[in-house]
């Protein structure tokens, strides 16, 4: 989940081309619409921290009432200290923006294969 959207195009271009199926949306709404909809597969969240209507951690939160096994991936262009917050569920990894569509493919597949095998990493 991007607001911006150049960069929703492009992260979901980068991914795509990776073999990703990708379902994007520009707002919390959107990706909490998505997430409750029990017939799509989803295998990870990848969500923007500052966002115009809610925070990244706030559709984390919500996105994990309906899912709730479901990694979550926040990127942000600001440090740590306003990664999550509150309530949001803890990050399975975090990007720093700006990163490269490798750097989110990867960062993806590591939490998936942790999540599969816990203790192995990607590497492996």
């Amino acid at each position: 989940m991007e607001d911006e959207p150049a960069v929703r195009r492009l992260l979901a271009r980068a991914l795509r081309d990776r073999g990703y199926d990708v379902l994007a949306a520009a707002e919390g709404g959107g990706a909490l619409g998505i997430a409750q909809e029990r017939s799509t597969r989803i295998d990870v969240l990848v969500t923007d921290m500052l966002l115009p209507d809610i925070a990244g951690g706030a559709v984390a939160l919500g996105v994990r009432q309906a899912r709730p096994h479901l990694p979550v991936i926040y990127m942000s262009g600001y440090g740590g200290d306003r990664i999550g917050g509150g309530d949001a569920p803890t990050a399975d990894a975090i990007l720093a923006k700006p990163f490269t569509g490798q750097e989110l493919a990867e960062s993806i597949t590591g939490v998936l294969v942790r999540r599969r095998a816990p203790g192995i990493s990607p590497g492996a």
